[in-house]
């Protein structure tokens, strides 16, 4: 069991600071609560998991394939995130900025979670389903097992989203995924990009990551499908209560 241990989890006043209701945007979030911004660095959660990393000028432990990406980035959209080889030479070359972790498999998640008055209760949940190496789909399904959380039942936050990979955390969020708040009943949200034929029925959203995101977001198309029991958009249940941890070790292949 990796057990996230962190003495300082909040540093400096947490209380809200220049906002008012649910932060939209992980930069509202990291004005909102100044002590728990060392979860946005991706390098510290990452270290604070007890994953294998490392920032730009070190080398992996091992030849192999890594996952690359900037330690801090608030606009998100996975820009300069990327799968690199390590050939276990001398150098790994890496974006100053950037950091190298295990390159995880398994399924991509994000899961919102909300305040309940003992401990979190699953809110959205959703998939990300790939098409050349960019999102296709984000497809509701049914909740997953997470790691206990009441280390962070001490704080302000009403609301935060966590990614990850097969079992592994990999990002936290301080603030929910607003994708579907357009259609909160749609079963699936699909992405279009600049260049992608638009559908009529598009509801526009763009995003272009202060310029860095190529191709640029337009904006959404919503569907409805019916769902089975087993991939339900919101499944509520109650997060435990200890210390924030996930299970398990490193993987055992480099494959995503």
């Amino acid at each position: 069991m990796i057990k996230l241990q962190r003495d300082n989890l909040l540093r400096g006043d947490c209380h809200e600071d220049h906002l008012s209701g649910d932060a939209m945007t992980d930069a509202d979030a990291w004005q909102r609560y100044p002590r728990l911004r060392w979860l946005y660095d991706r390098l510290q959660l990452s270290q604070a998991l007890g994953y294998e990393c490392g920032p730009a000028g070190t080398l992996p432990p091992r030849p192999g394939l890594w996952f690359v990406k900037p330690i801090i980035n608030l606009n998100g959209m996975g820009v300069g995130a990327h799968a690199q080889h390590y050939d276990g030479g001398a150098i790994f070359p890496i974006r100053p900025g950037s950091f190298w972790m295990p390159h995880f498999t398994g399924r991509h998640l994000s899961v919102d979670l909300s305040r309940a008055p003992s401990g979190w209760d699953f809110d959205l949940t959703v998939e990300c389903i790939y098409r050349n190496n960019r999102p296709y789909e984000w497809r509701k399904v049914a909740a997953p097992d997470l790691p206990d959380l009441s280390a962070l039942d001490a704080t302000d936050i009403t609301t935060f989203n966590i990614e990850l990979i097969g079992n592994y955390v990999i990002e936290i969020h301080l603030r929910r995924n607003h994708d579907f708040d357009a259609m909160p009943d749609a079963s699936s949200v699909f992405p279009v990009w600049d260049g992608d034929t638009v559908p009529a029925d598009m509801v526009v959203d763009p995003e272009d990551a202060d310029g860095f995101l190529v191709p640029r977001r337009l904006g959404f198309v919503y569907r409805q499908a019916k769902l089975d029991v087993a991939s339900c958009g919101v499944k509520r249940v109650r997060a435990k209560v200890a210390a924030l941890q996930v299970s398990g070790g490193q993987p055992t292949s480099p494959d995503m």
